[in-house]
């Protein structure tokens, strides 16, 4: 999966940054979704170890979700969107699907 610099939901024009790494509350993750700034982050590495592109793929699928259910009021917990994450990935990438 090609992650685009930019993404389009609901109307808004969401940026997508690579950093080197990022952290959450002083822990280590491997992405961030920032609604209020149309903004999403995500990291080259973690824990030290360079991230391969199928965890990029998915974490920013993960921040993605997180703006998508904020946007629509979905109201998904961190369960739900770790689910969403995995689910869509696992179809996009055994069909072979790119848009």
């Amino acid at each position: 999966m090609k992650i685009p610099e930019t993404i389009s939901i609901a109307g808004h024009q969401i940026k997508v940054v690579t950093k080197t790494k990022l952290d959450s509350d002083g822990q280590p993750c491997v992405g961030l979704a920032f609604t209020g700034q149309d903004l999403i982050h995500l990291a080259k590495s973690c824990h030290g170890a360079k991230l391969n592109q199928a965890q990029r793929a998915t974490a920013f699928l993960h921040e993605s979700l997180h703006i998508i259910s904020v946007l629509y009021g979905l109201n998904l917990t961190e369960k739900q969107v770790s689910q969403w994450e995995v689910i869509l990935y696992q179809f996009l990438h055994d069909n072979r699907l790119r848009f």
